[in-house]
């Protein structure tokens, strides 16, 4: 039957003039192209494989056409000619690998060759390489005809990077966005593949730590936001910024947890299509507050030429950036406009952005919504991960366990309080002065600043200002919390923060997570001061099970000490996932 259909639409396409061909022909292929990738993005695998043979059929209608000869006249012009080129040349190279998925036909099936001629093909990777390298002559020669043909342009910078040429890609990329901006669609979608394209080379050319990595990465948060910036009801563009903030957390360091809130805010955007009401502020403190004076920006960008942060980070979390079809992260339906809410990798990304902002419950949640869009997404390792941190770090602070024997407690109370200064205790913990029960405030002074040490107990939800807290770590939960590593319990080879349990000098119990330090800086037996704790309540249910305790978060290791002095040497190093997009 689709045989049948393809030898009809070609006689139809036969009777038109050969600019008119040219045209349907166009429109048909935009629209099988677009409706592929757009099934690839939102894992709907049946249309896709569907799609993707029309994609098939209709190079073979194509090339029919031409060797009848109907699709050239005599008299065409530059403009034309390269329009043909660049439709056999978007096919091929849609055939070739769309989705990372090459279109193979059985052994001796005729196939597109590189000069886009039909000859035989007896492999999958020979189909590809064949298709590829078709599509890249034809592309070049249609961008060297017409020069503002910027679909052959964009094809061809897509079509570089899954080759590897990572700058000649750039450079296609470039090519558009330097003209006159006539097209909002065309240069919107431009600026999201440089945002991506910007944190490859950072991954790929850039050593981990290097001006030049910091470059590229602060040149992916810029080109998104000014795609946002063209359309600001674009539910791809913003994802690209919550992508990018979160690339951002991880290649800097870790340990600016605002780009992670911002993440959040750009990733809620997208789900629903642009802010809500008023304009979301995606740059600033990273609570809504945006620092725009000055910069006469009426977006809520502010400035963020400097996206580089303090400090770095040990093995960064390799699955903490989806990378779909396996296409080096190139997104290439772009969007129209609107929520993306249907696509399973913001669902997956903001997931992971929840997890490392401590926001369990949001996390479980998010991960369930991928994987009911896309089964092929690991979010039972990422459940797993989380599940497990949770269940040690809840039965830790609820002192179950051997390492919370009331003997061993005790001694490491006896210290804590040694180092204080005091000596005796009555049965509660406090200090007892002349056979008085008192609190003796203490006051740390550090950097020219004056903390007051206070108990956990004394604590309130938040970062608690000009506090000191000092305890000792009672055992390190970090061990085989994260589900990605497949080392063992003992392995800590993928985490990105350090999970504690602590006690103070008067028991209390609570969880400490630890960002920018490597593993082993926070030795068991040295004396622990958090420099204004933020502390927040955790209480998540999941599956019928209540995980609850208390959690600090240490974002940066100035805002610890370990015996009394900075963790001098553990600095974690700065490093990329592996899979950005």
């Amino acid at each position: 039957t689709r045989g049948r259909n393809d030898c009809e639409s070609a006689a139809v396409v036969g009777a038109m003039p050969a600019c008119d061909a040219l045209g349907v022909l166009e429109a048909r292929a935009e629209t099988l192209v677009t409706q592929h990738e757009s099934a690839s993005d939102k894992a709907q695998h049946a249309l896709a494989s569907e799609s993707k043979i029309l994609l098939k059929d209709l190079l073979r209608e194509v090339q029919k056409l031409e060797n009848d000869g109907l699709l050239d006249h005599p008299n065409a012009s530059h403009s034309e000619r390269a329009r043909g080129l660049y439709l056999r040349g978007r096919l091929l190279e849609a055939v070739g690998g769309v989705g990372g998925v090459v279109v193979a036909g059985e052994a001796g099936e005729d196939t597109a060759s590189p000069g886009g001629h039909l000859k035989k093909s007896h492999s999958d990777d020979e189909l590809k390489t064949q298709n590829l390298d078709g599509a890249e002559q034809l592309l070049k020669k249609a961008a060297k005809l017409d020069p503002s043909l910027d679909g052959a342009w964009l094809t061809l910078a897509q079509l570089l990077w899954k080759k590897g040429d990572l700058e000649g890609a750039k450079n296609c990329y470039d090519a558009v966005l330097h003209k006159k901006p006539t097209n909002v669609a065309v240069h919107k979608k431009t600026l999201c593949q440089l945002s991506m394209l910007s944190r490859t080379l950072a991954k790929s050319n850039a050593k981990p730590g290097t001006e030049a990595q910091k470059r590229f990465v602060a040149d992916s948060v810029l080109f998104a936001k000014a795609a946002v910036k063209l359309d600001l009801n674009d539910g791809y563009s913003w994802y690209q910024v919550g992508t990018a903030y979160m690339s951002a957390f991880f290649a800097q360091g870790a340990t600016d947890k605002s780009k992670l809130l911002q993440a959040l805010k750009a990733y809620d955007c997208a789900e629903k299509g642009g802010p809500l009401g008023t304009l979301v502020a995606i740059n600033g403190d990273g609570n809504g507050n945006g620092t725009n004076k000055g910069t006469g920006d009426t977006h809520g960008f502010g400035d963020q030429g400097d996206t580089s942060a303090t400090g770095g980070t040990k093995n960064i979390h390799n699955s903490a950036l989806t990378n779909r079809n396996g296409d080096h992260g190139i997104h290439k339906s772009g969007s129209p406009g609107g929520g993306i809410g249907d696509h399973p990798d913001l669902h997956f990304n903001r997931a992971v952005v929840s997890r490392y902002v401590e926001h369990f419950g949001e996390a479980l949640c998010g991960f369930a919504k991928a994987q009911a869009l896309d089964k092929n997404l690991p979010t039972q390792t990422e459940v797993d991960a989380v599940l497990a941190a949770l269940g040690k770090l809840h039965d830790a602070c609820a002192g179950v366990g051997a390492s919370f024997k009331q003997k061993k407690l005790a001694g490491i109370k006896s210290a804590l309080r040694e180092d204080t200064g005091e000596t005796t205790e009555n049965a509660d913990g406090r200090t007892k002065t002349d056979g008085k029960t008192q609190n003796v405030p203490v006051v740390l002074t550090h950097e020219n600043r004056q903390f007051s040490c206070v108990e956990l107990a004394s604590l309130t939800e938040g970062v608690n200002q000009n506090v000191a807290l000092r305890c000792r770590a009672v055992i390190d939960a970090t061990a085989g919390a994260s589900g990605t590593t497949g080392g063992g319990e003992n392995n800590t080879e993928g985490a990105l923060n350090l999970h504690y349990v602590v006690v103070d000098k008067y028991g209390g119990l609570c969880a400490v997570s630890v960002y920018g330090l490597e593993d082993g800086a926070l030795r068991l037996s040295a004396t622990l001061t958090l420099l204004e704790p933020d502390l927040r309540n955790v209480d998540v249910t999941y599956r019928g099970k209540r995980y609850e305790f208390k959690l600090i978060r240490v974002d940066s290791p100035r805002q610890i000490l370990v015996a009394g002095k900075a963790p001098v040497g553990r600095i974690a190093r700065p490093r990329l996932a592996t899979a950005l997009m």
